[in-house]
């Protein structure tokens, strides 16, 4: 048992369902005034994205479309990459928090802990080495010294 609107020629599968229909504040539109409603709202909207040529009613719904139309980020290439693994976000908030679990970010950490540890090595290295080159330079000099010594009693013998 079905009973259909004579206005909208909606089907109701029960009679009290199209009653309660017909008795609404807002009376159902004939279907083929639905069908012009639809084209004006159609002509309507005239705001045109000019990256993905969607149209939009409202100047704002557009300017909020532009925010996260794919289509404009790719042509603008405005993207956020990130400095340790070089993964490529949109948006900043999107990097943000990738940044905060990113394990490339840990792992360069570390090396970089690893770096500062053996330059402070190398200069402790370097500082003793300094001594050592003292040292060195003065058995040097003490060398020459004993061998020019060596060289004067050699012609002290052949005279």
């Amino acid at each position: 048992m079905s009973a259909i609107c004579y206005r909208c020629k909606k089907d109701y599968k029960q009679r009290w369902r199209l009653g309660r229909h017909l008795k609404r504040k807002k009376p159902c539109v004939k279907k083929e005034e639905v069908e012009v409603e639809v084209e004006e709202e159609e002509e309507e909207k005239k705001i045109k994205c000019e990256f993905c040529n969607k149209f939009y009613k409202y100047n704002s719904t557009l300017t909020r479309h532009l925010k996260t139309c794919k289509i404009k980020q790719e042509k603008e290439k405005k993207r956020y990459e990130c400095i340790y693994c070089h993964d490529v976000y949109i948006k900043k908030c999107f990097l943000d928090k990738h940044l905060k679990f990113c394990n490339k970010k840990y792992e360069l950490e570390d090396c970089l802990e690893e770096v500062d540890l053996l330059k402070k090595k190398v200069k402790t290295l370097e500082i003793s080495n300094v001594g050592i080159n003292k040292e060195l330079q003065f058995v040097n000099k003490e060398l020459q010294f004993l061998k020019s010594e060596m060289k004067i009693l050699k012609e002290k013998r052949n005279i």
